[in-house]
């Protein structure tokens, strides 16, 4: 018998024909496979798009998370300081006294500031609940709260700092001074445009000569400033004050100003109006009772040195505006860091 033998089978599967190759020296199967297919040992991968490379790389991601961060946490300490502070300058110092439709304008446009920064935020948040905003609006939210509170926070500040100082210390400055008055040969109409005064050697306020106004739970007090003891053609020039006098007849105590300082011998112009009128009718009653005459007068605040306490009313009104500016900047600095650890602790725990 003649026994055959056969090869053994063999486990190697044989080789697909190739597939043509397309111009690029890859499979065409390759490259029309459809997007999202994975392909199996031995086969080509068709190329990422661009977008899967970035979208995959979560080191970018997290930077331009972190960038976003720094500048919306810049924006919500600064844009609100700096609107703080331009409201509380312009309303202030000289621009107000001078260029008021300017001083004005400006405040008018930081009011617009915040109002687009209020319609910012509102979008952000409706986008954000509709799902189509990819930004928190965290960040827009309280920027926006800072600055309306800090647009009305320097409104006020800059109204009470002017009125109660700087306005007045331009008042003054921008009128004259006169170095040596004599009570006894100056009249009024020669100081009509006096804003400082310096009195000669013996000059003082006459407190026999007194008397209160009193006038809606006010008291406003008048002496007149003279020269020596000897009675004078016209008193018209006058020391005054308010609730600083004892009575409403003429004589008696008179402790307004520097009066109990024996050195004073300065005189700072009144420019209260308002307050003139009652001032004036003080120097009527005194007038009547006692018979003296004050064909023209003008009302002083009595001071030691009225160049000096100018200065120092105008030093107090910087005080307050640098002691404010640094004050809502610590302010502002507290929120936000507060809010950065509230989302920082949100985020901790997700």
């Amino acid at each position: 018998l003649e026994v055959r033998r056969f090869p053994k089978r063999s486990n190697i599967v044989p080789r697909p024909l190739a597939s043509p190759v397309s111009g690029h020296g890859r499979p065409a199967a390759a490259m029309q496979r459809p997007y999202g297919a994975t392909a199996t040992y031995g086969q080509s991968q068709a190329p990422t798009s661009q977008h899967q490379l970035t979208s995959n790389r979560p080191g970018k991601a997290t930077a331009g998370r972190s960038g976003f961060q720094f500048l919306a946490v810049a924006v919500a300490i600064m844009v609100p300081w700096l609107t703080f502070t331009v409201n509380l300058a312009v309303l202030s110092f000289s621009m107000r006294y001078r260029h008021p439709g300017l001083c004005w304008f400006v405040v008018e446009l930081t009011a617009c500031l915040v109002a687009v920064s209020g319609i910012t935020a509102l979008v952000i948040v409706r986008h954000s609940r509709s799902g189509e905003a990819s930004r928190d609006p965290t960040w827009y939210l309280v920027t926006f709260a800072c600055l309306a509170l800090a647009w009305c926070l320097g409104l006020a500040f800059g109204l009470v700092n002017y009125g109660a100082r700087m306005a007045h210390v331009y008042d003054v400055t921008s009128l004259a001074t006169y170095p040596s008055v004599n009570p006894a040969k100056t009249s009024g109409s020669q100081l009509l445009d006096v804003g400082r005064a310096i009195f000669t050697q013996g000059s003082h306020v006459n407190s026999g000569l007194s008397y209160g106004f009193f006038s809606d739970s006010t008291r406003y007090c008048v002496a007149p400033i003279v020269a020596g003891d000897e009675p004078m053609a016209s008193y018209d020039l006058w020391a005054v004050g308010t609730n600083c006098c004892s009575g409403s007849q003429a004589g008696g105590d008179f402790e307004c100003g520097s009066v109990s300082n024996s050195e004073s011998r300065g005189g700072v112009r009144l420019m209260d109006e308002s307050a003139g009128r009652f001032y004036r009718s003080a120097v009527q009653q005194v007038e009547l009772s006692t018979g003296i005459r004050a064909n023209h007068p003008v009302f002083f605040t009595w001071v030691a040195d009225p160049i000096v306490e100018i200065n120092r009313l105008q030093d107090s009104g910087l005080r307050f505006f640098l002691y404010s500016t640094f004050m809502f900047l610590a302010f502002q600095l507290f929120v936000v860091a507060l809010v950065v650890i509230r989302k920082s602790a949100r985020e901790f725990g997700k």
